[in-house]
């Protein structure tokens, strides 16, 4: 494990795939993220667009965005 400088990196893969995990902890909270990790095929184009419901409760919105066809090939799964 190595410790990062503050600041902005660059991560490069100039073969094959790369991966990772970058996480930090205080005193009353901690985060993690996953690095280089596909949630579906890259070269697989999303023909569909997205679905958007809206719902206004006096000035306060509530906002859901899915993109599920069930029979559809090119839909990306995401939800």
């Amino acid at each position: 494990m190595k410790r990062l400088s503050v600041g902005a990196h660059k991560l490069i893969c100039t073969d094959g795939y790369f991966s990772g995990i970058i996480y930090g902890h205080g005193f009353r909270d901690s985060y993690s993220m996953t690095l280089g990790a596909r949630l579906n095929d890259p070269n697989k184009v999303d023909t569909i667009p997205p679905i958007l419901t809206a719902i206004d409760s006096c000035g306060h919105y509530k906002i859901t965005i899915t993109d599920i066809v069930d029979d559809d090939e090119n839909a990306t799964g995401i939800d």
